[in-house]
């Protein structure tokens, strides 16, 4: 890519011979388990009780949640998924504990239950006693948290995150103040290490410096990072996959290398866009480069058909703009030290089905490390699974018209919007009882809420394309969820936008179901279903910018 300068380029390649071959390999011999034993449980009385354990992971979603109950003695035993090496887990008993666990080889927790009950406790608590190979290194975090923690409530311990959101401060002296208070909870941590002396104390440097790297590339995301200073992120070896190690460190600078400066979104543009659109589109597509190029150089350009452009080609091309931002992140990627290009790329991916699919498939032959490498080829397999069984669900719904309704008809208005109520929870059914009723025509679910302001100006704008997709015999239907509305405010919102199509408000369980179903990222979301009951993931983002002819291609 023509904007990744060549000095910095040059020193990501030295990087990768000075530091690549001496990186240890990230794998353990095998799993971890954390076996926990509570004193004092009555299976009668605390049958309801719960631990549960939440896992740090080199996934997009950064952690995942298990949630076990003790047997009949008060003992349960979580062996973790992945044999990767100091594994953050935030642990809980029921309402009565919250802690950390930093689990290497293996760790044992003995709980005084009653007591516990007594007297609810965070981190260091006298009722929770962390024993076994990793017991000495969990207890030595959890009493510098709550050192943090009383630093804070007296207000001595510096906010970074406030600094960080401050958009008004220039990022050179944004970044000298982000070093000074580094410099400050370093002083902090030192003093605490003196007071307790540890052989674990590295952990405390570690975990601070790893957080404050991925913090000094939050601030860079989409500019341009000086050369030393990228030098010195690079250097760093974060030790533990936790929050601040990868969540913050090679999830920041995952985000800093994928996340494209302005240039690189010109070059992806011409690289990704230009030759795989019509000849019609290009010529809008050189005209708006033009226009930014002559931006970018602070001459004068048409600041209307900049906005307009930018917004119509970011959302028309969504797919294409994804696969050519992977890709132009690989090729940065390929310059680092392998293990930390790895790492880096693991937290990589996307909440959209369709997203993460298509990284997985381009990053997937990248990666370094088999380990690793086997675990995105399991995440992988789960995406796959996802879209086959969503799309197996549709194709084992009874689309007879003897199907139960779509829900409790209100009423026709005026303007020709019919309103249904839905009354089943049954994502199935509810599904089902739509194609039903849609004469065998393709579909597509607008997924909307009453306060979700780009789902209103996407709603307002699209009449022409609903125009159209009626004529190819595709209907559209709008699904409102119950999130921050109510039955009445939907109304009043459908007989205000005034749209002659059918209007279904989910119940709470539909409107949550459907957005676990289908992975969908938030509103407005959309759902295709051609006529024969097969879901096109990622085919929709919006009626306004709608491709009727890819559309017609899927019916």
């Amino acid at each position: 890519m023509k904007s990744f300068s060549l000095m910095l380029w040059i020193t990501i390649v030295f990087l990768q011979f000075a530091y690549g071959q001496s990186s240890t390999s990230p794998i353990q011999a095998q799993p971890p388990s954390v076996k926990v034993k509570l004193t004092g449980f009555d299976p009668a009385t605390d049958a309801d009780l719960t631990v549960k354990f939440v896992l740090v992971e080199l996934t997009p979603d950064h952690q995942a949640t298990t949630t076990l109950n003790p047997d009949n003695n008060g003992q349960l035993v979580f062996t973790l998924p992945f044999a990767l090496p100091y594994q953050q887990i935030w642990f809980s008993v029921g309402e009565y504990y919250y802690g950390e666990l930093i689990v290497n080889k293996g760790l044992d927790i003995d709980i005084q239950l009653p007591a516990l009950k007594v007297a609810e406790s965070k981190y260091a608590s006298r009722s929770v006693d962390y024993n076994g190979p990793d017991g000495a290194m969990t207890q030595y975090v959890n009493e510098y948290v709550v050192f943090v923690s009383k630093l804070r409530d007296e207000g001595n311990y510096p906010d970074i995150f406030e600094l960080m959101r401050d958009r008004t401060m220039p990022l050179e002296e944004k970044v000298e103040a982000m070093w000074a208070i580094n410099k400050t909870q370093a002083e902090f941590e030192q003093q605490f290490v003196a007071e307790h002396p540890s052989p674990h104390s590295w952990i405390l440097e570690n975990e601070r410096i790893s957080d404050f790297y991925g913090n000094l590339c939050v601030v860079h995301w989409g500019k341009e990072m000086p050369e030393e200073l990228f030098k010195e992120i690079l250097r760093h070896e974060p030790k533990l996959i936790s929050n601040d190690g990868s969540s913050s460190y090679y999830g920041y600078l995952q985000n800093f290398l994928i996340i494209p400066t302005q240039e690189e979104h010109i070059g992806i543009y011409e690289e990704e866009l230009m030759p795989n659109i019509i000849p019609e589109e290009q010529e809008r597509l050189q005209n708006f480069l033009v226009q930014w190029r002559k931006k970018l150089a602070e001459e004068s350009y048409d600041q209307e058909l900049f906005k307009t452009d930018s917004r119509y080609f970011y959302r028309q091309y969504d797919a294409l703009f994804f696969t050519g931002r992977v890709k132009n992140f690989l090729r940065k990627a390929t310059a680092l030290p392998p293990k930390k290009a790895d790492m880096v790329k693991m937290l990589g991916g996307d909440r959209e089905v369709w997203k993460n699919e298509e990284y997985q498939r381009l990053v997937l032959p990248t990666m370094h490390n088999e380990y690793l490498k086997h675990i995105m080829e399991e995440r992988w397999a789960e995406t796959r699974k996802q879209l086959d069984f969503i799309n197996e669900q549709l194709q084992a719904m009874s689309v007879e018209p003897t199907d139960a309704p779509v829900g409790k008809n209100l009423g026709t208005l005026p303007s020709g919007a019919t309103l249904f109520e839905a009354e089943t929870d049954d994502l199935d059914a509810f599904l089902g009882a739509i194609r039903s009723t849609s004469s065998g025509k393709a579909m597509i679910l607008d997924i909307w809420a009453t306060w979700c302001s780009p789902c209103i100006h996407d709603m307002k704008k699209s009449a022409d394309q609903r125009k159209a997709l009626e004529e190819m015999g595709v209907e559209v239907v709008y699904l409102c969820t119950t999130s921050g509305t109510n039955l009445e405010g939907w109304k009043n919102m459908v007989t205000q936008l005034g749209i002659d199509t059918r209007h279904i408000y989910m119940t709470k369980a539909v409107s949550e179901e459907i957005m676990k179903r289908f992975n969908l990222p938030g509103y407005p979301s959309h759902i295709f279903i051609d006529s024969k009951g097969k879901y096109h993931p990622g085919v929709v983002h919006g009626l306004q910018m709608l491709d009727l002819e890819e559309i017609k291609e899927k019916m």
